[in-house]
């Protein structure tokens, strides 16, 4: 790799930035062996997409794999059961380019609700379209999806070759396709060659989908939580990865970084380059605290648009509870202790500050953190509420 680029702050990343999460890669490597269904949950930033598709790769590079991923995000109710099938032909194509057309029409009628098969003569690509006036009864989505899971099943087995797709933002899978987790409930129970890997970020709504008796796939397989960084491997890579480029960074200022970073990949790798900018700038060799906090208020000031938007959101109490929680963390956010810390004339009653966490949680600016409290979403969207929020008397309208 480029020494000179040791850092890469947003998108998927590559292996050589993809730090530790050995424990994480060998479950999901051993779910895409086995062609079973797991689940791989944790905030965003934290690497998920990156890691699912590092082990892919590098699987089917050996090949050993043939895999592909949708994000459940990026569907609609209209547009789901297309985007599927389109995904599954793929991954069940591979790099095959002759007689594509014969064979997605022949992948077609193998469909209960058969699709029409349409080609672009400009990129040479191929898109399924179901009938508008189909029946929109659940029952013939339940089909539909069963034929598609079971095409790509039929070629594992037949095929003698593992195959794997990833569905990233699952969480949304209610809005997009709301018999599909039936589905797969159907299938994990029946046992099968094809590995499906569940990917989603919004932790109270994969919960809903996931962790409690009657949630619709309790317990449909093997979980996997991917969280922040341990602290010492960020203190190697952050050291190891600025000594490249001649510069020093202490333990204690690593530390800072870390605890400004909430230990998010993503976010540490996106304040290591910044860092990394202004020394290159200002020829430092060395970051000190007083250095990164001028990196860190840079960076902010980059992306104020973005907070000043999430600040927006946020109704007058719910903005005094999530300033509280910036300064003083998110534990026990319902005791009097922490509640006089909100306003100490005015203190808000217990309810309402509840209301605020859960309102903002949908808003998607707090998660659940456990054993039990909350915590940011975007670790420096807290950093933003505490130095340029709390520290003023003048707050943003």
């Amino acid at each position: 790799m480029d020494t000179r680029h040791p850092f890469q702050a947003g998108g998927l990343v590559s292996a050589e930035y993809f730090w530790d999460r050995e424990d994480e890669r060998r479950r999901v490597k051993q779910v895409y062996e086995s062609g079973t269904i797991a689940v791989l949950s944790g905030a965003r930033r934290m690497g998920k997409s990156s890691l699912a598709e590092i082990v892919g790769r590098e699987m089917a590079d050996a090949g050993e794999l043939h895999w592909t991923s949708l994000s459940i995000r990026e569907t609609t109710p209209a547009n789901f059961p297309e985007k599927l099938m389109a995904t599954a032909f793929h991954l069940r194509e591979g790099h095959h380019v002759a007689n594509l057309m014969d064979r997605a029409l022949a992948f077609a009628r193998t469909i209960r609700l058969q699709p029409v098969v349409e080609g672009d003569p400009l990129t040479g690509g191929l898109s399924f379209k179901f009938n508008a006036r189909r029946a929109a009864a659940q029952a013939d989505d339940a089909d539909l999806y069963h034929d598609i899971l079971q095409a790509l099943e039929k070629d594992a087995q037949e095929g003698g070759r593992k195959v794997a797709l990833v569905l990233d933002e699952f969480q949304d899978i209610t809005k997009s396709a709301p018999m599909f987790p039936e589905v797969l409930k159907s299938r994990g129970r029946s046992g099968g060659k094809l590995a499906i890997l569940l990917m989603g970020s919004s932790q109270h709504l994969m919960s809903e989908l996931f962790s409690s008796p009657s949630a619709p796939l309790y317990r449909i397989g093997l979980q996997i939580a991917i969280g922040p960084l341990p602290l010492p491997v960020v203190r190697d890579e952050v050291q190891r990865r600025f000594g490249w480029n001649g510069i020093t960074i202490s333990n204690e200022v690593v530390d800072t970084l870390y605890e400004a970073s909430a230990g998010v990949p993503q976010d540490i790798q996106m304040i290591c380059l910044a860092a990394l900018e202004e020394a290159r700038r200002h020829r430092w060799r060395e970051i000190t605290s007083e250095r990164l906090e001028a990196a860190l208020r840079d960076l902010v000031e980059q992306n104020i648009d973005r907070f000043v938007e999430k600040w927006n959101q946020l109704t007058p109490v719910q903005r005094d509870v999530a300033v509280a929680i910036a300064q003083y963390g998110g534990k026990k956010t319902l005791s009097r202790d922490f509640i006089s810390r909100i306003d100490p004339a005015r203190p808000p009653l217990p309810a309402t500050v509840r209301r605020s966490l859960l309102s903002m949680i949908e808003k998607e600016i707090l998660e659940p953190d456990r054993p039990e409290g909350y915590r940011f979403k975007d670790a420096l969207f807290a950093y933003y509420l505490r130095r340029l929020v709390a520290d003023t008397s003048v707050r943003p309208d």
